[in-house]
């Protein structure tokens, strides 16, 4: 009887000893995975604050130069505000361009992420079923 309790002692000793090993290593995958996330949500918003400093520059440059010529031009005052317009819609129109994109990568991540955890936890629900089916 000793003899088959330390059986079982060291059999349960080892089994848990490669549990503790596989989950430390999934755990490890998931804070990887984090660590990517994070920096790929830090480039978006990088990229998405230099677009904005961009089109600010831009159209502030572009409302210097409509007092300009509102100054010098009083006759053309009606096309450059059709202009302005146009520039507003292009502006605003590659701005939900950009916004609809992050968006959508943030939502392809997302996805991908909770599919990853998703099969991490059936592969961790397996071992645990297989531990007790063996055991």
């Amino acid at each position: 009887f000793n003899g088959q309790k330390m059986q079982f002692d060291e059999r349960f000793n080892s089994l848990e000893t490669k549990f503790d090993a596989r989950i430390d290593s999934l755990e490890t995958r998931i804070d990887s995975l984090e660590i990517k996330f994070d920096a790929r949500i830090d480039s978006l918003e990088t990229r998405i604050d230099s677009l904005e400093i961009k089109f600010d520059a831009r159209i502030d440059s572009l409302e210097s130069r409509i007092d300009g010529l509102e100054i010098k031009f009083d006759t053309r005052i009606d096309s450059l505000e059709t202009r302005i317009d146009d520039v507003d819609k292009r502006l605003s129109s590659k701005i939900d361009d950009v916004d609809k994109k992050l968006s959508s990568k943030i939502d392809d991540v997302d996805r991908r992420l909770t599919l990853g955890f998703t099969m991490i936890m059936a592969v961790l629900a397996v071992l645990v079923a297989l531990h007790f089916y063996r055991g």
